[in-house]
């Protein structure tokens, strides 16, 4: 196994001198777990095969390089339906990089999610992602990145048509301006769109892919009414 960035280290150049953070992932009820405070753009994980981390890997970062870069300076953009594929496939591939840096003892995503990725190159279909954009500039001063994960049980009054009991996870992080959430069905294909009946406009679906629909980034509002970053994962993921 090779070494992969949690965060690529290319993100270093958007943010300087970020100071460490702490990745917080919360399963089931128990308690939350900490990961070992580290410089976000530091910090790896020994999970990749060396044919991956070498190849559709690599090339990835390249991919989206200049599209999350254009994102984080709020660069007016119209996502092309590649674009939004090699985006979506990027967020999740951080977020299990995510989740392989807290190790915790019962892993939020279950393995049949990495296996879609690495061999599909995109996310599950039993996985919804949303962009929504914070009031927070580029800079070093702040603490600019944020991840926070949890395991989720939607009773069957939550949504209609769903099966009572059905396990979810959720999934939140910010670079800077760019925020990402991340619902997936560990059981099934069935995902709620729940930021559309929570919160609206200011979510914007970037996965599963909609040809019909153009993604323009940033959105015509932030967050910021809503709380925030922790008020948009609260909207989210905890009621």
């Amino acid at each position: 196994m090779s070494k992969e960035h949690v965060y690529p280290r290319w993100l270093r150049t958007n943010f300087g001198e970020v100071e460490s953070v702490t990745t917080l992932m919360q399963v089931a009820d128990g308690p939350i777990k900490r990961g070992a405070p580290e410089v976000p753009f530091d910090a790896t994980v020994q999970s990749v095969c060396q044919v991956c981390n070498n190849g559709w890997m690599s090339r990835l970062e390249l991919d989206v390089q200049p599209l999350v870069t254009s994102m984080l300076r709020m660069v007016e953009l119209k996502l092309a339906i590649h674009e939004r594929r090699s985006l979506a496939a990027w967020i999740f591939k951080t977020v299990l990089m995510l989740q392989e840096q807290v190790r915790a003892e019962v892993p939020l995503i279950p393995q049949s999610h990495y296996s879609q990725l690495f061999m599909q190159h995109e996310p599950p279909s039993a996985a919804r992602i949303w962009l929504c954009s914070l009031d927070e500039p580029l800079s070093a001063d702040l603490v600019v990145v944020r991840s926070f994960g949890q395991r989720l049980m939607y009773s069957g009054e939550s949504f209609r048509g769903m099966e009572q009991g059905v396990l979810f996870y959720g999934y939140s992080i910010s670079l800077g301006p760019l925020m990402t959430c991340i619902l997936g069905n560990t059981q099934g294909s069935f995902v709620p769109n729940r930021a559309m009946a929570l919160i609206g406009e200011p979510m914007a679906s970037l996965w599963p892919l909609a040809e019909s629909k153009d993604l323009v980034w940033p959105p015509k509002s932030t967050v910021s009414k809503l709380g925030g970053f922790n008020g948009v994962h609260s909207l989210m993921f905890m009621q």
